[in-house]
């Protein structure tokens, strides 16, 4: 017994060493893949490092490193949320219309994070309770939420008429932005529930095997409630702090943001198929994800172009997931 209890241990040290060298390499990968772009843009762009482009590069960082910290922990349940971007412009709309209404900015703001946990709670109904698959249900919801927004502003951008709304996106902290210290702390509070916590690591189990973890006693389906709920919250946390930037909600904002947020996850290493992934490596996937994307502009790449490009961007993360999980089997 002493003996099989041993070489168990034995294999299991084995495996969580190899996987830890992995992902080490992967991570590696990454910040060397963000160091070559970095090189090559303040190359090809004197404006690249200066100060200002910096700031940009983080405050844009801002809107998609929130929702994709929710989103991470979405497809490490093996699951997708296609409306995070419908999400951010109706919370902006809202919010919007909510301070216009004469309410002070601090309970619409609690207003608006609450209603966009309900829009959370409403995928999680249909995918949880109804077993719609989940690529449907956020589609179907994505036009719903974006629709919504277009009705709640009458189509237009509904301007914010409280200066002091406007701190939330336009402020500062110790010399650093609002919304970059939200994304910093938005970061520290996933990782440490990633890492550190039951919850966090329940998710890699449902992602991995839900039967393992329907076995191990692990509540499925409150949990995948509680994963659509979280997506919903950041991306409204994100729509937000989006309209106090721009002085106003928009019902076009965040057109094709929960594409840049799949690619910036599934490029940070997380599976598509669940049970895999780090908030580390989201961190770097939305880097690379923004510095692209700053750099086309900066190149003056034409918009059509940028299309294509971000497309391709998308396809070669798939790819390269696919290809390492290949390579693990």
């Amino acid at each position: 017994m002493n003996a099989s209890t041993n070489v168990f241990q034995d294999r299991t040290h084995s495996q969580d060493k190899k996987i830890s060298l992995s992902f080490v390499g992967d991570k590696l990968g990454l910040l060397i893949v963000f160091a070559v772009i970095c090189v090559i843009l303040s190359f090809l762009s004197p404006v690249f490092l200066k100060q200002q482009n910096l700031v940009n590069i983080l405050l844009s960082a801002s809107l998609v490193g929130v929702v994709s910290s929710g989103m991470t922990f979405v497809i490490l349940s093996a699951g997708i949320d296609l409306s995070v971007g419908s999400v951010v412009a109706l919370a902006g709309t809202t919010v919007a219309m909510l301070v216009n209404q004469g309410l002070a900015p601090a309970p619409a703001i609690m207003l608006t994070l609450l209603v966009g946990c309900c829009f959370g709670a409403i995928n999680g109904f249909f995918i949880t309770t109804i077993g719609v698959n989940p690529l449907i249900t956020t589609l179907g919801t994505m036009m719903v939420f974006r629709g919504a927004a277009y009705i709640v502003s009458g189509g237009s951008a509904v301007y914010i008429q409280n200066e002091a709304f406007y701190k939330i996106g336009t402020g500062c902290l110790f010399g650093i932005q609002n919304p970059i210290l939200v994304l910093i702390a938005t970061f520290l509070v996933f990782y440490i529930i990633l890492t550190k916590t039951v919850f966090g690591r329940n998710l890699y189990v449902i992602g991995g095997n839900k039967e393992a973890a329907r076995l191990c006693g692990v509540t499925i389906r409150r949990y995948s409630y509680a994963i659509y709920i979280i997506s919903g919250l950041m991306a409204t946390l994100s729509g937000i702090i989006l309209a106090g930037r721009m002085t106003s909600g928009q019902p076009t904002a965040a057109s094709g943001l929960e594409l840049d947020v799949v690619t910036a996850v599934v490029l940070g290493g997380t599976a598509l198929t669940g049970g895999e992934g780090s908030m580390a490596g989201t961190i770097l996937g939305v880097m690379i994800m923004t510095v692209f994307r700053n750099g086309l502009l900066l190149l003056n790449v034409d918009a059509f172009y940028q299309y294509i490009a971000s497309g391709m961007l998308l396809l070669a993360a798939v790819t390269f997931d696919q290809l390492r999980h290949r390579k693990k089997d």
